[in-house]
């Protein structure tokens, strides 16, 4: 029987933490979450009990996310750390640009349905023969199948928009300013590889789910 995987959640907006540990254990087999509302017990229990992963909202008001991040890390060199932030520019407050561990990811409306895909990438393995790994792998419901769907369409509604408005501006008779165009064809390219990477991630592999874990709020 595979070992549950441990996941420590640092989380003061209460709802939003009740949507994230049941997007997880909704997608995730054998995964048990501790939520803590205050950094300082966060981190109390960090530095007694080991965890596969921990996710840290940085909208912390009792101590600068930084702050906290670094005392993780002073805790456990090479816990891996997914941040939570509401501007990628947070990324660079405080935050370490070496830390290997160390994963961002912003606050956008699809952030919850994105963190277990973290989970399955970033968690700490035990072993190269983790042997929960065969059984997290095959944890993605066929929810993941329609949230990846929606946000396939949430994405590329508004990409079509940008593509169709370069390829016209390009299109023009009246030439652009070389700078100008070269600008435009930059945004056509970079939102063509975005289309290329949305195909790709709308093709997963069927899973099916066990029964999650019960979370442990603390």
């Amino acid at each position: 029987m595979p070992r549950h995987v441990r996941i420590v959640l640092i989380q003061e907006n209460r709802y939003q933490a009740l949507l994230i540990r049941r997007e997880v254990h909704a997608r995730l087999m054998h995964t048990v979450i501790a939520v803590f509302h205050n950094p300082i017990d966060a981190t109390h229990e960090l530095s007694r009990t080991a965890y596969d992963l921990a996710i840290v909202d940085t909208a912390i008001s009792a101590v600068p996310a930084g702050q906290l991040l670094q005392h993780i890390r002073r805790i456990d060199p090479t816990l891996p750390v997914v941040a939570l932030v509401d501007d990628n520019r947070e990324a660079s407050a405080g935050m370490r640009a070496d830390d290997r561990h160390l994963y961002v990811i912003g606050k956008s409306d699809s952030y919850v349905r994105l963190l277990p895909d973290m989970i399955l990438r970033h968690r700490r393995r035990t072993s190269p023969d983790d042997t929960a790994e065969a059984e997290l792998a095959g944890a993605l419901t066929e929810s993941t199948l329609d949230n990846i769907a929606s946000l396939e369409n949430d994405i590329n509604n508004p990409l079509m928009n940008i593509l169709g408005a370069t390829e016209l501006l390009l299109s023009r008779e009246e030439p652009l300013e070389p700078d100008v165009a070269a600008k435009l064809r930059v945004i056509r390219g970079s939102a063509q590889r975005i289309r290329r990477v949305v195909q790709q991630l709308s093709r997963p592999p069927h899973h099916k789910a066990d029964r999650a874990a019960p979370a442990i709020d603390g």
